[in-house]
Parts: structure tokens; C-alpha cells; sequence
């Protein structure tokens, strides 16, 4: 294995970008104690359910969540691709 054979693997170079990302924004997280306020606000939830209860309740919370992000995540997107494209081309003058 060559060293252009290491750098054309885009591949790893990707997951170790989103990895060195995603590390320091966890440890941001805890180090302002964002993840100790949703563990007992959603312990104390949690609880008094049946296990296959919660078990439902945390993917039906993961999947909402996730929808939510995707959903402002493709809005975001949308209108800066529009401004961009407005401001590029002098449409407005």
C-alpha cells in the first residue's frame, strides 16, 4: 500500500472527519451538563413504564428527532441555495 493509495481512500477520510467532529461536540455536550439534564429528565419518564413501553417511546422520540433535524436541516439548505442563487445572478436589480 502506497501513500497515494491511503490518501485516495475518500471513504475513511470521510468517517474520520465526521468522527474528529462529532467527538468534541459530545464532550461539549456533557461538559455543560446538557446530556445529565436529559438522562434524568428522561429517566424520570422512563421509569414507570413496561420495558417494551419505553423501549417504543425512545425510537418513536428518535425518529421524530431525527425527522425534526432532517426537516429544518433541507429548509436551512433550501433558502441558502436560493439566496445564493438570487444574489449571484442580480435578479432583484
Amino acid at each position: 500500500m502506497t501513500w497515494q493509495d491511503f490518501l485516495a481512500n475518500k471513504p475513511a477520510w470521510n468517517v474520520l472527519t465526521w468522527f474528529a467532529t462529532l467527538v468534541p461536540m459530545a464532550s461539549g455536550l456533557k461538559n455543560v451538563g446538557f446530556l445529565d439534564w436529559l438522562a434524568k429528565s428522561a429517566g424520570g419518564s422512563l421509569v414507570s413504564l413496561d420495558p417494551t413501553m419505553a423501549v417504543l417511546g425512545l425510537l418513536l422520540a428518535f425518529c421524530l428527532l431525527r425527522y425534526f433535524f432532517c426537516i429544518w436541516y433541507c429548509l436551512c439548505n433550501s433558502y441558502g441555495r436560493l439566496v445564493c442563487y438570487f444574489n449571484s445572478s442580480n435578479s432583484w436589480r
